[in-house]
Formats: structure tokens, sequence, C-alpha cells
């Protein structure tokens, strides 16, 4: 048996730069469409989805499927929020919220005597805070770039000596 091709389904060009049953997110029933013939999207019908919610706020999987299929054809490109939801989980946040950028290394031949090939080695972060009226502060960093100095329990010191003044997130 060969392989399929583009005349055999009739499909020209624009045909394989249309979205298909493949594109939909998590979609799990896209073999089932396949064998029907039914590849594209605009094949797809809201049973074949069964769009129902699961009870939890936001939008079930099968719900943003079937939202994404109906903004795909629709050519529906605004972007989709869950305002009521996102407001309520905002609401239940602990300010300052602290925002933490970490670099890390995985080295296969380990730079200390006594360590691990692939050890992670945590060398750098920098630390924000975002207060509850919207400013964002630089509050700290960590950086050791000394040859011979494993950073990883310093690091963690640091880390926790910046983070432990406030109950923020």
């Amino acid at each position: 048996m060969g392989r399929r091709s583009a005349g055999k389904r009739g499909w020209g060009e624009e045909d394989f730069s249309s979205p298909t049953v493949l594109d939909i997110w998590n979609f799990r029933n896209k073999d089932r469409l396949i064998q029907a013939n039914r590849i594209k999207l605009s094949d797809v019908t809201e049973l074949d989805i069964m769009a129902n919610s699961d009870g939890r706020p936001g939008l079930s999987a099968s719900q943003r499927q079937w939202l994404q299929v109906q903004k795909c054809k629709n050519n529906d490109l605004s972007i989709w929020v869950d305002t009521e939801n996102l407001r309520k989980e905002i609401e239940g946040w602990t300010f300052p919220l602290h925002f933490i950028d970490f670099e890390t290394s995985m080295a296969a031949i380990p730079f200390n005597k006594g360590r691990h090939p692939y050890e992670g080695i945590a060398f750098q972060f920098s630390h924000h805070i975002v207060h509850h009226d919207g400013t964002i502060a630089h509050v700290g960093e960590f950086l050791n770039a000394t040859p011979g100095v494993f950073p990883n329990y310093e690091f963690v010191r640091e880390l926790k000596a910046q983070l432990e003044y406030d109950s923020g997130w």
C-alpha cells in the first residue's frame, strides 16, 4: 500500500493550508473524523466536539475546543478572555507578587569536584515585586560566577532571605 496522493482526495494547494482536525487543541477524536473523511476544521460540527461544562470555573476542554473551531470557521482572530473568572482569581492574590527570573546550567562535565554529570547548577536570579497599586520594583539579585564555587546552597539562602519579609506570592 502506497501513500495517498493529493489527487486521490482531490485536494489542491489551498486545501493543504486549511486548518484540520489535527489543529484542534487536545482533541482525542481526530482519528474517528479522519476515518470518516472529515479532515478539515470546516467539516467539524458541535456534535463532533460535544462541548459540555465540567462544573469548574472557566472553559472545559471540550468548550475550549469548540470555541477554537468556531473562531476558525468564522475567521475570528479576536482574543477570548474569561474576564469574570480572571477577576475572581486576581481578587484572591496576596500582594506583593514576587517574580523570580533564574538561570541554571546542567553541564555534562561537572565544574566542581564531587558533583555529578548533568547536575542542576543554579547560579543567577533577579527578583522583582509587583505591588497592589501596580508599581514594579527590582528588589534583588544573585550572581555567582566564581570559578570552583558550587553556587546552589548560597543561591537558595539568598533567595530565601529576599522572600521572607512579607506574605506575598
